[in-house]
């Protein structure tokens, strides 16, 4: 079913959306210990959303998350580094 969404999305060329999708799809690939395609699919929904946006943001702590319970603490370090460049000029977001 997500590989459908994701199709459907890349078909309307929703890069905000593909990047949910994916970002969807690699949760599921690392429940099953599937690093390998987890992080592809993490790493092509980053490429598809702005340098500075919160949601490319978001993404690279989620991916830092993943590499960190993956024991890789340098991929994880990166991702990390690139989660700050892209929130610094996102705008904040406000929460309840």
């Amino acid at each position: 079913m997500l590989n459908q969404a994701l199709d459907v999305f890349r078909i309307t060329d929703d890069a905000q959306w593909q990047a949910r999708v994916l970002a969807n799809l690699a949760a599921a690939r690392q429940q099953t210990g599937d690093t390998v395609a987890a992080f592809a699919f993490l790493d092509i929904g980053v490429g598809l959303l702005p340098e500075v946006s919160e949601e490319r943001a978001d993404l690279l702590r989620r991916a830092a998350e993943f590499a960190l319970d993956a024991r890789q603490d340098n991929r994880a370090a990166d991702y990390l580094e690139r989660e700050l460049k892209a929130a610094s000029g996102a705008p904040s977001r406000q929460r309840a």
